[in-house]
C-alpha cells in the first residue's frame, strides 16, 4: 500500500468516525425535539430544510455548480430522497416506543442487509472480513435483544429493523445510480427532496406546526 493510498484510507476512517459521532446524537436530539405537537414528520421537515439551505449556501460560496447534468440524474436523486425519507420517518417514529439508546443499537443490524443486497444487486463478493463484521454486529444486536426491557415495545423494534433494511436499500441504490454525483451536491438535493416529502406528508396529515417558544 502506497503513501497516498494509506493517507486516503486514514482520511476515510476519520470521516467514518466523525459521521458515527454525529449520527449517535440524532436519537438524543430527536427525543428532545419530539412532543405531542412536534411530530416526527414536522421535525424531519425542519431538519432537512435547514440542512438543504446550508448546503446550498456552501455550494454557492465554494463555486460548485448546483445543476445536475440530465433529467435522469434528477429522477434518480428524487427516488434516493424518497427512500431516505422512509428510513428517517421510521427511525424517528421508533423513539415514541423505545429509548434512543436501544434504537441506536438495534439499527446496527443493517450491515447484514447491506451485505445481502450488495451481493445480489451490485455483484460484490462476500469476503471473510465482511462476514466477520456482520457476525459481530449481529452478536451485539442479539445481546441487546436478549436483555429484558421494561420500556420497549415491539412496534418500536419493528420500526428500527425497517429503518435498517431501508438504509441498506438506500446505500446500495446510491452506489448504483447516483455515485457519479458529487457528494455535497447530492446531499443538498437529498435534503430538499426529503423536506418536500415531509412537508407534503405533514400537511396531508394535518400535523404541520410552526415552532414557537410557548
Amino acid at each position: 500500500m502506497g503513501t497516498t493510498e494509506r493517507a486516503s484510507k486514514r482520511k476515510g476512517v476519520m470521516f467514518i468516525v466523525v459521521a458515527t459521532l454525529g449520527f449517535s446524537l440524532i436519537p438524543i436530539l430527536a427525543q428532545v425535539g419530539l412532543s405531542p405537537k412536534m411530530t416526527a414528520g414536522t421535525l424531519l421537515f425542519y431538519r432537512f430544510f435547514i440542512a438543504g439551505i446550508l448546503f446550498f449556501i456552501y455550494c454557492l460560496v465554494t463555486g460548485r455548480k448546483v445543476m445536475l447534468h440530465s433529467g435522469k440524474q434528477y429522477f434518480f436523486v428524487i427516488i434516493a430522497g424518497c427512500i431516505y425519507s422512509a428510513q428517517c420517518i421510521f427511525f424517528f417514529s421508533s423513539f415514541n416506543y423505545i429509548s434512543s439508546s436501544i434504537g441506536e443499537i438495534l439499527y446496527h443490524c443493517y450491515p447484514l442487509f447491506v451485505l445481502i443486497l450488495a451481493y445480489i444487486v451490485l455483484k460484490e463478493s462476500i469476503t471473510y472480513n465482511k462476514v466477520i463484521g456482520v457476525i459481530l454486529s449481529i452478536i451485539g444486536v442479539s445481546i441487546v435483544l436478549y436483555a429484558p426491557w421494561s420500556d420497549a415495545e415491539i412496534k418500536g423494534i419493528v420500526y428500527v429493523i425497517l429503518t435498517a433494511a431501508i438504509s441498506a436499500i438506500y446505500m446500495v441504490y446510491t452506489k448504483k445510480f447516483v455515485a457519479d454525483i458529487e457528494t455535497t451536491i447530492l446531499t443538498m438535493y437529498l435534503c430538499f427532496t426529503c423536506s418536500t416529502v415531509y412537508l407534503t406528508y405533514t400537511l396531508i396529515q394535518g400535523e404541520f406546526v410552526i415552532p414557537n417558544e410557548g
